[in-house]
């Protein structure tokens, strides 16, 4: 009797997987087809696939790969046997893609059966020497020794005492290096180390050492074939990362390093001689004194030179000196180029929400020059790897902004094939994402460089084809507003649209990984609540405009939570406490996502009275408008000047906001009296263009100079209950009148505002001129210094030629405001009434 059926499993299009099972008597075959769609060039990639067989289908030694090229070494690994049997029941199945072209297609044969197979499986770039005591594995770009056997200790011995997992490693060119060594000062009382896998696709040994105190450090080494870098994996039951751990030594046997990095915002490697220069950056490790080189960080942030997620080691060449007659002459290239790469592999797992973030790895320098990689044992998880690259000046040619966290290249093959890169598009054309192509069109009437600005192809093809390679806080919703004015319209062909597609789906996925940003993962975000709120709501906004994607609910989960979060934690008022430059920055953001959010379906937030707290609160604290010519720096306002963002806190002040024509456009329909007063607040702008983070046009194509306005009838003093009392009178007429204290202490320690401005008259408008504001008033918060401010002031540990705005030392606010809660300048009865400039 014949059988024959097939079966589709899974449909992953980016790199897709179709599965058919044909059975004819008792032979299987499933084909693998990985269909590239990001326009990379993939080589040597390990990739795995989930495996079952029904019960007596298939022994281990039976499974068989055809590739493009012919037979390939495939390798099962996590074996389930069927009950007292051989039989496969599941297992992980694993090979390494020799090659993956741009946009082309590979298919794979898998074969098995019941019984073993005598043809034996192809050798491929992987070799492995087995002992008693030790593994070796090499290729052709690397290899590893790794210690093999067990051994139980009574009484526990010092860590120093016990063997370390890694004997040594093996460059390209054959010299052998290094080794580890434990260290701590718990006593261990057994390890064991047991070779789990051992070819044809990959080796592995896993390691466990237990503790005299109950603690246990698991640990895996993993080389593939063809590979170039060993993977290490590390799980501590306790956090014991200041008492134990183990170093993996990096030398002896490698020659002089130079440690080549991306300078970040402070510069602190390279010197105040190199602060302003962009570009990659080096040192050698011979300068570095004993001590902390740097740090292995489970992400990318900007503030710490000392943490990357990958160490670039460049060799150099120990050049004698020129002997005179012998003919010596010192090349002018060095002639060693390879480099010595330490990466974070797989930044979720390090740290999981709620968790420390702050799980940093050492290389170190050790008193007696030995270079090494300090794995303490931090509670959980840490994935890491180790390896060399043929040619360090590979990466050079990518230079990446220093600023704000920094990306990593795109992610391996087996991530990336788990992607959906390529699904039905809903009948629902873009662009869709804040306004309709009809929309687009009126709009263009009044702003038609806005809309060249949304059909930017070259630029949406440049951006997409980095695959996320850039500061996705400042740049992703340029794209992805870019992305949706262009995707449906003849700007690009067919086959283009399929690679956008594809491109604007892994960069949702990039924006969604903890690997982006994490502010789940304590450690993993900026205490700057706008850089959250960009990054999290740029994920939003990615969610939004694929809105037809399997994976947009999900993608749009994290970002509405956060959403409902930030909107109670408003005050009364509408307050957002951040800056008076960065809380708008924050507030244009969540303005944005709101309108994205009601167009997508998913929440309308212009019903919601926080909302509209929030955009009263920010409209209601411009200035009057102000006359003077030296405050602001956008170049398109300097000619007429409106309504400005007062001098509260860290950032630009006296800026010129036009958040009211998004409010206005947001509220006509939800609340038409709102929308009237917003709409004037944007004309008293000037119509101004400053909405926030750049949306690549789409942001300016929404405001509407036409829509009804009306001046407010309400403004008059309030107090504000997190900044203080705002007095005014005659609002919208030549005569306003505007002062405003602030008299609470600040709640967010990152710039709403700063202790030092308690009790600051932040500005003063009598009779529509300025009377006064916070000294000095520039839009540079390095030279608005706190001894500057117009208040009473407290001790301060200022010194000449400081720039800080704050002023008082952390100890002095401690010690003062942190002891005397809710007191302030004008005391703890402060109170006001009513129209007070009246």
């Amino acid at each position: 009797m014949v059988q024959q059926w097939c079966e589709w499993r899974h449909r992953l299009p980016a790199i897709f997987l179709l599965v058919c099972l044909c059975v004819i008597g008792q032979a299987a075959q499933r084909e693998i087809v990985l269909t590239e769609q990001l326009n990379v060039d993939w080589k040597h990639e390990f990739v795995s696939y989930p495996f079952t067989a029904e019960q007596g289908a298939c022994v281990a030694d039976s499974v068989r790969l055809i590739g493009p090229a012919g037979p390939l070494p495939v390798q099962l690994a996590n074996i389930e046997y069927w009950p007292d049997t051989r039989f496969i029941k599941s297992a992980t199945l694993a090979f390494v893609v020799d090659a993956l072209a741009p946009r082309t297609t590979n298919t794979y044969q898998v074969s098995f059966g019941p019984t073993s197979v005598k043809d034996a499986m192809p050798a491929r770039d992987l070799k492995v020497a087995v002992t008693d005591t030790q593994v070796e594995a090499t290729t052709s770009r690397f290899g590893v020794r790794l210690l093999l056997g067990s051994k139980e200790y009574d009484p526990p011995v010092p860590a120093k005492d016990v063997p370390a997992p890694v004997l040594g490693m093996r460059r390209a060119n054959g010299t052998w290096f290094g080794g580890s060594r434990l260290y701590g000062e718990t006593p261990v009382s057994t390890f064991t180390a047991t070779l789990t896998d051992r070819g044809p696709a990959f080796v592995r040994v896993a390691y466990r050492y237990t503790y005299a105190d109950g603690n246990t450090l698991d640990l895996a080494v993993r080389l593939n074939a063809q590979g170039n870098q060993v993977y290490f994996e590390t799980l501590s039951a306790k956090d014991n990362r200041g008492k134990d751990g183990f170093d993996i030594l990096l030398t002896p046997g490698l020659p002089p390093l130079m440690f080549q990095f991306m300078p970040e915002v402070q510069r602190l490697q390279v010197g105040a001689s190199e602060i302003g220069k962009t570009g990659w950056k080096q040192k050698a490790v011979a300068e570095y004194p004993a001590g902390t080189i740097t740090n292995l960080a489970p992400w990318g942030d900007w503030w710490n030179e000392f943490t990357q997620t990958k160490f670039h080691l460049r060799y150099t060449i120990a050049r004698p000196e020129a002997v005179p007659g012998e003919g010596f002459t010192i090349p002018t290239d060095d002639p060693e180029k390879a480099e010595l790469v330490i990466a974070r592999q797989d930044a979720g797992a390090w740290v999981k929400p709620g968790e420390r973030g702050d799980k940093f790895m050492p290389l170190i320098k050790g008193d007696d020059n030995t270079l090494f990689l300090r794995a303490n044992n931090a509670l959980g998880e840490r994935k890491w790897s180790i390896g060399e690259n043929p040619s360090y000046e590979t990466k050079l040619a990518r230079v990446f902004r220093p600023i704000n966290t920094f990306q990593d290249e795109v992610d391996p093959l087996n991530i990336v094939k788990g992607m959906v890169l390529d699904w039905p598009a809903s009948a629902e054309k873009h662009p869709r994402l804040i306004l309709s192509a009809e929309e687009i069109a009126k709009a263009a009437v009044e702003n038609p460089a806005a809309v060249k600005q949304n059909q930017d192809v070259a630029r949406l093809r440049q951006m997409l084809g980095q695959l996320a390679y850039y500061d996705t806080m400042r740049n992703a919703a340029s794209v992805i507003c870019l992305y949706d004015g262009i995707i449906d319209s003849d700007l690009i062909t067919a086959e283009e649209r399929k690679l956008f597609r594809a491109q604007m789906a892994f960069l949702a996925y990039r924006l969604a990984s903890p690997a982006n940003w994490g502010a789940d993962r304590w450690g993993y975000a900026s205490g700057n609540p706008n850089m959250t709120v960009a990054h999290v709501l740029n994920q939003g906004l990615a969610a939004c405009t694929l809105r037809d994607h399997p994976m947009a609910k999900t993608w749009v989960e994290k970002p509405q939570a956060y959403m409902e979060a930030w909107m109670n934690r408003l005050d009364d008022k509408g307050y957002w406490n951040e800056s008076g430059h960065y809380g708008r920055v924050s507030v244009s953001k969540l303005m944005l996502f709101a309108i994205a959010l009601q167009r997508a379906g998913f929440k309308d937030y212009f019903q919601d009275q926080r909302m509209k707290n929030m955009a009263l609160f920010y409209e209601k604290s411009l200035t009057p408008p102000d006359p003077q010519k030296i405050l602001n720096s956008s170049a398109r306002n300097q000619a007429k000047f409106g309504r400005l963002s007062p001098p509260i806190g860290r950032g630009s002040h006296g800026s010129n906001w036009g958040l009211g024509g998004l409010m206005a456009k947001g509220f006509l329909k939800s609340d038409p009296a709102l929308s009237k007063v917003m709409q004037w607040s944007f004309q008293q702008s000037n119509f101004s263009q400053m909405l926030g983070e750049g949306m690549s046009g789409l942001d300016i194509l929404y405001t509407d100079r036409a829509l009804p306005a009306e001046a407010p009838t309400d403004w008059t003093s309030e107090f504000m209950p997190s900044v203080g009392p705002l007095l005014r009178s005659g609002v919208g007429t030549p005569d306003e009148n505007y002062l405003w204290f602030v008299t609470k202490p600040p709640t967010n320690p990152d710039g709403q505002f700063w202790a030092s401005e308690i009790g600051t008259l932040l500005a003063w408008w009598a009779k529509g001129q300025p009377i006064s504001r916070r000294f000095p008033s520039v839009p540079d918060m390095n030279h608005d210094h706190g001894l500057l401010c117009n208040r009473v002031m407290l001790a301060t540990n200022w010194k000449a030629g400081q720039h800080v705005s704050g002023g008082y030392s952390a100890s002095a606010v401690q010690k003062g405001f942190a002891a005397l809660p809710g007191v302030n300048a004008f005391g703890a009865e402060f109170t006001w009434k009513g129209n007070w400039m009246q």
